[in-house]
C-alpha cells in the first residue's frame, strides 16, 4: 500500500468511527511520521475506538511508529527520554526510566507490562487501560507520578511516596 493509499484508508476508517469535521479537514498528510504524530495528538479518539488496531499498526507502521514513541508487542527499554509521549499497545513489555527534569505522558494499553522508574525532579503522567500492568518506582521528594486507571483490570504496583492514583473516565 502506498503512503497515499494508507493515509486515505486511515481517514476513511476514522470518518466511519465519527471523526469530527475539523480533523477531517486538517487531514492532508501522507507522511508516516506525521500520521504517527496525528495518532498521538488524537490519542483519546484512538483509544476509545481502538483505532487503528494493533495488527494494522504492525503491518503498516513497523519501524516508523517505534521512532515516534508508539509500540505494539515490542520490548521497550528507554533510559533517556526522547519523546513527550509514549504509547505501549498490545503485549509490549519492558521499562522506562525518567530522571532530571523529564516531563512525560505514558499510555499503557491492552496487555502491556511496563516498569517505570521516576527520580530527580521528573514529572510523569500515566494512563493505564484494559489489562495493563504498571510497576512504578518513584524516589526522592521532588519527582512525582500521577496515574489514571481506566479499567478495573489494570494492575498498579507502586513504591514511593509521591504517587497519586485516580480512576479515569473514558469519553
Amino acid at each position: 500500500m502506498t503512503n497515499k493509499e494508507l493515509s486515505n484508508d486511515l481517514k476513511k476508517k476514522a470518518i466511519a468511527l465519527g471523526l469530527c469535521s475539523k480533523w477531517q479537514n486538517n487531514w492532508t498528510t501522507e507522511d508516516k511520521d506525521k500520521l504517527c504524530n496525528m495518532y498521538i495528538e488524537g490519542i483519546d479518539f484512538c483509544i476509545i475506538n481502538n483505532y487503528p488496531t494493533c495488527e494494522y499498526m504492525k503491518a503498516n507502521f513497523d519501524g516508523v511508529m517505534q521512532q515516534n514513541g508508539i509500540f505494539v508487542d515490542d520490548k521497550v527499554a528507554i533510559n533517556k527520554k526522547e519523546r513527550l509521549v509514549y504509547v505501549l499497545n498490545g503485549s509490549s513489555c519492558g521499562y522506562i526510566n525518567f530522571e532530571g527534569f523529564d516531563v512525560c505522558e505514558v499510555y499503557v494499553r491492552h496487555n502491556s507490562n511496563v516498569k517505570i522508574n521516576i527520580q530527580g525532579q521528573a514529572s510523569v503522567y500515566i494512563c493505564a487501560y484494559d489489562n495493563a500492568k504498571v510497576d512504578i518506582e518513584q524516589s526522592g521528594n521532588l519527582s512525582r507520578v500521577k496515574v489514571f486507571k481506566y479499567s478495573n483490570d489494570v494492575t498498579i504496583t507502586q513504591r514511593g511516596s509521591n504517587i497519586s492514583i485516580k480512576e479515569g473516565k473514558m469519553g
